[in-house]
């Protein structure tokens, strides 16, 4: 058995191995980069009771949960440049928050804020957060009492 000499490997296989180890390094030195910016948090923001910014203080009692898609049937018994006062057909009094978004009528028959006066029965869709809605859309009710989730 003859045991030959290594070759030297031509100048495209070098060249090609190293394109490899370049990019293998590039790729770890990233790597490292992205891990360490990642990683950092940066100062811990405080507020005056000493809890981290954003932290949740449980001594607090939050408001009900809003029910969005709901909706309320009832009588305008006042109305503000934009709040109306809703006395609900269970008795409830609910202060309606009228934004720029508020829809009033329906998709196809839209009414204008104007038609809605003080002792028009209205449906009252939007979010409800205890006796406060943030309406989304208003209407005239022909509908039976029995229908609403709440008011």
């Amino acid at each position: 058995m003859t045991v030959r000499p290594l070759r030297r490997p031509s100048g495209a296989v070098r060249r090609r191995w190293l394109g490899c180890v370049a990019a293998l390094l590039s790729v770890a030195l990233v790597s490292v980069a992205l891990l360490s910016v990642v990683g950092c948090s940066g100062p811990t923001l405080l507020t005056s009771s000493g809890r981290p910014a954003g932290a949740v203080d449980s001594s607090v009692v939050p408001l009900a949960p809003a029910s969005p898609n709901r909706y309320i049937l009832g009588r305008i018994t006042a109305e503000e440049s934009s709040t109306w006062t809703v006395l609900g057909i269970r008795g409830n009094t609910y202060t309606v928050s009228l934004t720029p978004l508020t829809m009033y009528g329906s998709m196809f028959h839209s009414k204008s804020r104007d038609q809605f006066k003080p002792g028009d029965n209205v449906r009252i869709a939007g979010d409800i957060w205890g006796t406060r809605i943030t309406a989304t859309a208003v209407d005239f009710s022909k509908r039976a009492a029995s229908n609403s989730p709440t008011g």
